[in-house]
């Protein structure tokens, strides 16, 4: 017999899960829908009906039609339609919750409908996207699942409210969002809600956010639809300041309960206030969930921004130190070598990389000494593209040289000691050099995109379109990318393997179609095989290194067409000479500013190009060649029987790694409490932001051109804003793709939405339809490549990845920077969806 909310056998979450668990409790104290719960051991004994046993599902339905029976005897009314709630044992814990990952089923009523609701949450639990997500939690064990049916609730109104910012982090606001209906819209993403934001001390009403909420959902004959809402409420708030209060205040005291964060959500129905759900807010993470600790005490000081546009994902030790020594070395050669007043400063917490600023100089000094420094940089701009060709490029090129020269076998461990240091020192030089090119590059363009502004009264987004396709390195790899395919295409056996998967390396080509179809293939990664890498972090190997990588990029391209390279390049250039040559015809009687336009048009075409072949020939190039030096070193530790393998060498830190080398210390007992150190780590919510006493990391960030991590704040109800990083009008299905290990479900004509991206991403860039980013301004990296290739771009949106479904139709407007939702989802087949 199923047990209901409140009563004692659906307050064990081992049993019913923690959803259902957390609504029993609740359920003596709050307006709570009635239901029954199917515990888990229902799923353990008749999962079978899942795979069409009879008997299972006809024992599923009688415990379904007594549920049902006695649920309307306590409503008082039948037929009682209901909701139908995947409660997953190990869900909406203390750091892991399970949130769209299993299926809820609104609005049915009946027996049959209810079984057949149940029997979709039993599959949801071994859905991929939930494995996964149990994987990245580190929730072990065979996936078990409760439901609960309760009464289905027709909100007017549905609200979701937050007890600590969701975005900010900041435990002192309640952020409350509301939408006519119910509250799948919201979760859809169908309609941008309203937004009020609260103080918690005292749930006074610090901004109100009305949005243009278009639809809204309800259930008409037996499903739940969407319909349009009525033009007088559409831009009406959905609820009043005292029911804004009102659920600000349920939260609250639900917080209580549960001794930290939570997310609320809620109804009205007839001015009555229903709970639906209360679940801990694990993606906000706090100073318990995410220990901070500091080096020097006067960091604690700094506003620290995780660096989510290069170093999105969590890192090891040894990667952790790459950072440090490439980057962060950069940097600071930089601001030696240019007199720059600001010094930014990276660090990581718990394998997470933070950026912060700090002044080298009085603040009544900083005008003067930004001044100076500002014109050493416009000096490097100038002469920049023959010191890259004359001076950069080959030292680094030297460096790399040097790298792949190593020979560790016949030294003693001091002389390899001496070795590993000098691999770093050249570490620290390469990232000198890029961080002159991308400064000195930068600020070419961004000069002519203020001139531009200046000079036209015209968007700084039509400047960027003059300096597009003129990053050769990245043209002529796409340009033998799509050759390359095209003779692939020539060999069908061949293609025809390699869509399947069959094929995987060059090796496999060779026993398959011989010497002469495996050429063009080395050729290929003879040139760019130091691209590619999966990952931003020092581990992350390249196509040459991982060739399946590139082997799956070959096979969807050889699904897709990309179309000629060639012609898009010519029509790229042609749009340039275009824009420049009516930008010439405005000024032609303004001589002065129509010599300052065409100063700033030749600096920016000369040196612009290289805010994307640095990325090529630096950031990628370098990660490869390093990484391989540093397995190096790690092959010589294992051989000595100082680590298990390897690929342990990133477990480690540089001093760690250099000392063992002299004194032949045993590091594999370390080196197994590491590997679970790193996973424990990579499992935590870095916040955004860890804020000091000082605002001076803040100074770092704020241009829309050169801030690589911009968010713009979202308030327009047309759908999300960003910055107008490519223009044109691209459309098509929404494809999330959080990391390049998700390349493989991209499909041409599809809407690339991800954090951010580096030169590894450019093949999908040559078959999206547009490209939308979290984070990043007009010259982060995907805007640069969106611009190279003529891909529409949105970038910088902040919140693309949370308010954006795969499969959703949008049309993405690079040139307004604005991204707008056509409708809330398309069929499977029209997304292009793979299964």
């Amino acid at each position: 017999m199923a047990a209901f909310l409140g009563e004692a056998e659906t307050s064990d979450a081992d049993s019913v899960g923690s959803k259902a668990a957390t609504l029993s409790r609740l359920a003596l104290r709050y307006d709570v829908p009635p239901g029954f719960c199917l515990e888990a051991a229902v799923f353990d004994r008749l999962s079978g009906a899942v795979a069409g046993d009879e008997r299972a599902r006809s024992e599923l339905r009688a415990l379904v039609a007594d549920g049902l029976e006695r649920l309307e005897a306590r409503v008082g009314r039948a037929p009682v339609a209901v909701a139908v709630r995947s409660s997953a044992i190990g869900e909406d814990g203390s750091d892991a919750s399970f949130a769209g990952q299993h299926d809820t089923v609104l609005g049915v009523h009946g027996v049959d409908a209810i079984a057949d609701a149940v029997l979709r949450c039993w599959r949801s639990v071994s859905d991929e996207r939930a494995l996964a997500y149990r994987r990245e939690k580190g929730i072990d064990g065979p996936p078990r699942i409760a439901v609960l049916v309760q009464e289905f609730v027709e909100a007017d109104v549905a609200a979701i409210a937050f007890t600590s910012d969701p975005v900010s982090g900041d435990r002192d606001r309640v952020v409350v969002n509301a939408s006519w209906g119910l509250g799948e819209t919201i979760a859809s993403g169908a309609v941008t809600p309203d937004i009020f934001t609260l103080r918690k001390a005292d749930l006074a009403l610090l901004s109100t956010e009305v949005s243009d909420k278009r639809v809204m959902a309800q259930r008409r004959d037996g499903t739940v639809v969407e319909i349009p809402v009525p033009e007088e409420r559409r831009t009406r708030a959905a609820l009043d300041e005292e029911a804004v209060r009102g659920v600000a205040r349920l939260a609250l005291d639900l917080e209580k309960e549960t001794g930290g964060p939570v997310d609320v959500e809620c109804a009205f129905v007839a001015g009555r206030l229903v709970l639906l759900q209360s679940r801990p807010i694990t993606a906000l993470v706090g100073e318990a969930e995410f220990p901070v600790r500091w080096s020097d005490p006067a960091d604690a000081e700094l506003t620290w921004h995780r660096d989510e546009a290069h170093h999105g994902e969590h890192a090891p030790p040894l990667s952790v130190d790459y950072v440090v020594e490439g980057p962060g070395a950069g940097v600071r050669g930089r601001a030696r070598i240019l007199g720059q007043p600001t010094l930014v400063l990276y660090q990581a917490q718990n394998g997470w990389i933070y950026f912060g600023g700090r002044h080298l100089v009085e603040a009544d000094q900083l005008p003067q000494a930004r001044a100076v420094a500002e014109a050493r940089v416009r000096d490097l701009s100038r002469r920049l593209p023959d010191i890259w060709r004359d001076d950069y490029l080959p030292s680094v090129r030297a460096h790399y040289a040097w790298m792949r020269s190593l020979a560790l076998d016949a030294i003693s461990g001091a002389g390899a000691a001496a070795l590993w240091n000098e691999l770093w020192r050249r570490v620290n030089d390469i990232w000198t050099t890029h961080m002159l090119v991308v400064t000195g590059a930068y600020s070419a363009v961004d000069e002519l995109a203020r001139a531009y502004t200046q000079l036209t009264g015209r968007p700084d987004a039509e400047a960027l379109e003059l300096v597009q396709g003129r990053a050769m390195t990245l043209q002529r790899m796409q340009a033998e990318l799509h050759r390359l395919v095209e003779e692939l295409r020539r060999e069908e056996r061949l293609a025809a393997a390699i869509e399947r998967g069959d094929v995987r390396s060059v090796e496999d080509v060779r026993a398959l179609s011989g010497s002469a179809a495996a050429a063009p293939i080395e050729a290929f990664l003879a040139d760019h095989g130091d691209v590619g890498q999966a990952f931003g972090d020092l581990g992350s190997p390249p196509w040459a290194d991982d060739q399946p990588l590139l082997f799956d990029e070959l096979a969807r391209r050889l699904r897709s067409a990309d179309g000629d390279p060639a012609r898009r390049l010519e029509e790229l250039l042609r749009r340039a000479d275009s824009i420049a040559a009516a930008t010439r015809t405005l000024l032609r009687d303004r001589p002065d500013d129509l010599a300052r336009f065409e100063e700033a048009l030749a600096v920016a075409q000369a040196a612009g190009p290289l805010t994307e072949e640095h990325n090529y020939w630096i950031d990628r190039f370098a990660q490869a060649n390093v990484r391989r030096a540093v397995l190096a070193f790690g092959e010589r530790l294992a051989r000595d029987s100082q680590l298990g393998d390897p690929g342990q060498v990133f477990l480690f830190y540089i001093p760690e790694v250099r000392d063992a080398l002299v004194s032949g210390r045993d590091l594999r007992p370390l080196a197994r409490r590491r590997a679970d150190q790193v996973r424990r780590e990579a499992r935590l919510r870095p916040p955004p932001i860890i804020r000091g006493t000082l605002a001076e990391g803040d100074a770092l960030a704020g241009s829309r051109i050169l801030d690589l991590n911009l968010r713009v704040p979202q308030s327009d109800p047309r759908g999300l804003k960003g910055i107008p990083a490519s223009p044109g009008l691209g459309r098509g299905p929404v494809r999330i793709v959080e990391d390049p290990d998700a390349f493989g479900r991209f499909r041409s004509g599809e809407v690339l939405v991800c954090r951010s991206s580096n030169v590894s991403w450019v093949p999908l860039f040559a078959i999206a339809a547009a490209v939308v980013t979290e984070v990043g301004g007009a010259l982060s990296h995907a805007a640069v490549v969106a611009r190279e290739f003529g891909v529409p771009a949105v970038v910088g949106t902040g919140v693309a990845l949370s308010e954006l479904v795969d499969g959703q139709l949008v049309e993405v407007d690079g040139t307004a920077g604005l991204v707008r939702r056509l409708h809330s989802r398309l069929p499977a087949e029209a997304a292009g969806a793979d299964g």
